[in-house]
């Protein structure tokens, strides 16, 4: 194989006359040797483990035929792909097992269901899950850790616990890569859709949660960075639509979704209470919140930590935020029949002391304004009362039917394409497939990579309309590789392995795919974004590893892993995760840098390390109008000198909204301008929320700075050390306003 620990490439020959799909990365549950019943009318549970079980053995995506209907009877338990090092520990194979099984479009959503009163499932108090997504990690027993799953998800399928008191749809505790897209999880008679969390750069999007006690439910041992929910659909929920209870999440994200509550429902609606101090945070944003049965006892938002409200819309309940009856309540507008606009509100709340090493420490939720430290005071904006929420409320943070995929009307095959064209595309890591793969991408809108390692010597050039889908972020591997005569060869000069075109009225779409540039190699980076705000960005893993058989020269990487850059570059970004190991060493190296743009950037879950003795792990400068939500973030620690997590100069109209992870930042040096996690520059109109971290024993965080800025030329201000801001701003960021990427 090409990739240390990398997936094999290896094809079945007998398997392969009977599943042509593998040839592509696929394997079908209702084909030999499996042959699951998608009639809907006998028990599939077995086959469907089976063909779980060869999947990730053998590297490759379970596909569900369109239409099928698979009853099960026991749950469909995936353990991630695993190896033993030699202290004795089994691990989790994060770079290329995979877990992903999709729906097949073109008819109805492929569907996984219990028949009602199904054994094991009937009993609220023993919660059962239908679908388990696992991993282990650092254990020399098969221990869940759920920071050691990866590459594991669902998209395109039907959930139905049917009535099953005690089913739970899916249940999937997760880091970078994993996912749930597309879906319906229908639990109405059933306890709870999903179950568990998924963060570290991962999503849950567009899909709908229909019915049961719970629409999500968290436990205490979803111990999850910055999960994010964008453009989802929850109804029908009698308890709690999404709730954590007791958990570990650093900071929580819900971003465009919609919640129906059931008619017997008073909510709250949302619920969170972390266990820790540095757990249990809130950010809202675009979302609305509907009370079937009104009342003025019921509650939308229930929380023991700090919160952040961007454009909540609320109706039916007599309070917005509950924090059990205190001055930190939002009561309703009245009449609460109709809604109430929240525009903007920041909570902050105190939290518990900090059990370190060094004995009980107090850190602090305060909020900073225009550089001046206001303690804990919080800050409401109210909309006009007679208003509705805007149509596209949901809709703006989810792709609908704008995002293409294999199986979609008009997508070629790369390789079937390349042999029509007199070219091999050999997707084996090792032959040079430039040629091949940009004949291909140039004489075609839509492409389809099927799954394999694509060494490619010279820069990949899009179109204005490209159209680039692989089989998964792990599984289709574009290498830019220093091929004698090509691009990635000289080391001071580098240059990006894939660019799009520089074109604001371009609608170029990228996903499941990987760019992953080796280590030693300093002559590439992964992908140059300049395409406009139409286009949009899913599922993709930018980052570098170790590449077999590579010998490169010794010099580190300066060119940013990913570069967004020009007045055409915009768009929307759904599960950015970039991962590096290694120190770099260079003042313009950063894991994400965006620079020089005007139009409207979105990105939803950034998982971005490390970067440590670079610039910084992500760099902005000169940008309007950009937001990121849910950064999980973090760093190599114990060196002394760790890099600032966010740099942003002369931007203005910015949102860093939800922080989380294990970061550090140099000592600080008791200068005016300290080294901080956020620095920033020169910048107005913006907002920084709830900058919290996970707070290890192992790391400094009593002699750290969470916030720097430079206020004007040589004019700085800087957060207290044990200061973790519910909000750091400056000027006005009124999110209402601003302009959103357009959808079409």
């Amino acid at each position: 194989m090409p990739v240390v620990n990398g997936m094999s490439l290896a094809i079945d020959p007998v398997m392969a006359k009977f599943q042509p799909g593998i040839l592509n990365g696929y394997i079908d549950p209702t084909k030999y040797p499996f042959f699951a019943d998608g009639s809907g009318a006998t028990d599939s549970t077995t086959a469907l483990i089976a063909c779980g079980e060869y999947a990730r053995k053998n590297f490759l995506v379970v596909k569900l035929p369109k239409s099928s209907r698979f009853k099960i009877s026991n749950t469909i338990d995936l353990l991630q792909g695993t190896y033993r090092r030699a202290s004795g520990l089994t691990v989790s194979d994060g770079i290329a097992s995979c877990l992903m099984w999709i729906g097949e479009r073109g008819g109805n959503m492929p569907e996984i269901f219990l028949a009602n009163g199904t054994s094991g499932f009937s009993t609220a108090g023993t919660p059962k899950s239908m679908i388990h997504f696992w991993g282990i990690g650092g254990h020399t027993d098969l221990t869940e850790d759920e920071a050691a799953l990866y590459n594991a998800g669902i998209e395109n399928i039907k959930i139905t616990t049917g009535t099953n008191a005690g089913a739970i749809g899916v249940e999937i505790r997760g880091a970078q890569g994993c996912y749930i897209h597309n879906c319906l999880i229908d639990a109405t008679g059933g306890l709870s859709c999903e179950q568990g969390l998924i963060g570290s750069g991962s999503s849950i999007v567009n899909t709908d949660f229909i019915g049961g006690s719970y629409g999500q439910r968290g436990t205490g041992v979803s111990r999850r960075p910055v999960p994010i929910f964008a453009g989802c659909r929850y109804s029908g929920q009698s308890v709690t639509a999404i709730n954590f209870s007791n958990d570990d999440s650093e900071t929580v994200s819900i971003t465009g979704v919609s919640i129906v509550m059931a008619a017997s429902a008073t909510g709250p609606a949302i619920s969170t209470s972390g266990f820790s101090s540095n757990t249990g945070y809130l950010l809202i944003t675009d979302c609305s919140i509907d009370f079937t049965t009104q009342s003025s006892g019921n509650v939308a938002i229930s929380s023991n930590r700090s919160i952040k409200l961007l454009n909540v819309w609320v109706r039916g309940a007599g309070k917005i935020v509950d924090f059990s009856g205190t001055a930190n309540d939002i009561d309703a507008d009245t009449p609460i029949s109709g809604w109430t606009w929240i525009k903007e509100a920041t909570i902050c709340i105190q939290p518990p002391t900090k059990a370190l090493t060094s004995g009980n420490v107090q850190f602090n939720m305060v909020r900073w304004h225009n550089g001046s430290r206001l303690g804990y005071s919080n800050t409401l904006t109210r909309g006009a009362t007679g208003n509705t929420p805007p149509s596209d409320l949901i809709s703006r943070h989810h792709w609908g039917s704008e995002m293409l995929y294999p199986d979609s009307v008009g997508v070629v095959n790369a390789k079937t394409a390349a042999k029509n064209l007199g070219y091999t595309l050999t997707g084996n890591g090792t032959t040079d497939d430039y040629i091949a793969a940009q004949a291909v991408i140039s004489a075609h809108a839509k492409v389809f990579f099927p799954k394999g390692y694509y060494a490619h010597g010279k820069i990949l050039t899009l179109r204005p309309d490209s159209v680039i889908l692989g089989v998964s972020r792990n599984l289709t591997v574009f290498i830019p590789k220093n091929f004698t005569g090509g691009d990635f060869t000289v080391p001071t000069a580098g240059n990006y392995g894939m660019v799009t075109a520089n074109d604001s009225e371009s609608k170029t779409i990228l996903s499941d795919f990987a760019i992953w540039c080796p280590q030693s190699q300093g002559g590439s980076a992964g992908l140059k974004w300049l395409c406009g705000d139409r286009s949009m960005f899913r599922n993709l893993n930018i980052g570098q590893f170790n590449i077999n058989g590579f010998i490169g020269d010794s010099t580190q990487k300066r060119l940013p892993v990913m570069l967004i850059s020009g007045a055409n570059a915009g768009g929307r970004f759904w599960g950015m995760s970039e991962i590096l190991l290694l120190n770099q060493r260079s003042v313009t190296y950063a894991m994400l840098k965006i620079e020089d743009t005007v139009l409207p950037i979105r990105i939803y879950g950034a998982n971005l390390e490390h970067a440590n003795e670079g610039k910084c792990v992500i760099w902005m400068t000169n940008c309007d109008n950009t937001t990121i939500f849910a950064l999980k973030l973090e760093s190599d620690h114990g060196t002394g000198r760790e890099s600032p997590q966010v740099i942003a100069d002369n931007c203005s109209n910015m949102g860093l909204l939800g922080f989380g992870g294990i970061f550090e930042n140099a000592i600080d040096d008791g200068t005016a301008n300290p080294p901080a996690s956020v620095e920033l520059n020169l910048c107005s109109n913006y907002a920084v929320s709830l900058i919290i971290d996970r707070m290890n024993n192992t790391l400094k965080h009593l002699d750290t700075i969470a916030v720097t800025e430079q206020v004007t030329s040589g004019n700085y201000v800087h957060t207290n050390k044990l200061d973790r801001p519910a909000q750091y701003s400056r000027g006005t960021f009124d999110w209402t306003n601003l302009t959103i990427p357009r959808v079409n």
